[in-house]
């Protein structure tokens, strides 16, 4: 007769959940879209206008995906953005403030060849006004771009 104790149970319930769980949130590799050939990411900074232009530019055949939070909506806000989005300038760092962009997510497709545009102002950053970016400046954008689903 097997007998389990409650630690027993415990530890087996977590070898069972955590064993499920790495197989369902796998990423299939050949889903990622792959930055500098599949898809490219310029960005422009005017100083004048404090804003900072963002352009994506799918370099595939197909349509390539990211979810709708990942990219600068009217205001340059982005949901969770301070994990993908960011200016670096000397040896500081001024990510970009999380924004609301609304709920349930959804993808923003950009068909073959299409660019699309974001302009977003330095006040997003949190960029004081008495501070003027280098020409070392560079924006850090990393977001998870896919090939969408058919």
């Amino acid at each position: 007769m097997i007998r389990f104790s409650l630690i027993h149970g415990i530890l087996l319930s977590a070898i069972i959940i955590s064993g499920c769980s790495t197989s369902t949130i796998a990423v299939e590799p050949s889903k990622a879209a792959t930055k500098n050939v599949d898809y490219e990411i310029e960005y422009l900074f005017d100083t004048q206008s404090r804003t900072v232009t963002l352009t994506l530019k799918n370099t595939t055949l197909t349509p390539i995906c990211l979810l709708h939070e990942d990219w600068p909506g009217e205001n340059g806000e982005v949901g969770y953005g301070a994990d993908i989005l960011m200016i670096m300038d000397r040896d500081e760092t001024f990510p970009i403030e999380d924004g609301s962009v609304g709920y349930p997510p959804s993808n923003l497709s950009i068909n073959a060849g299409e660019v699309i545009r974001s302009n977003i102002p330095f006040t997003n950053f949190n960029i004081p006004e008495s501070v003027n970016l280098s020409e070392q400046a560079s924006l850090i954008y990393q977001p998870y771009i896919r090939f969408c689903e058919n």
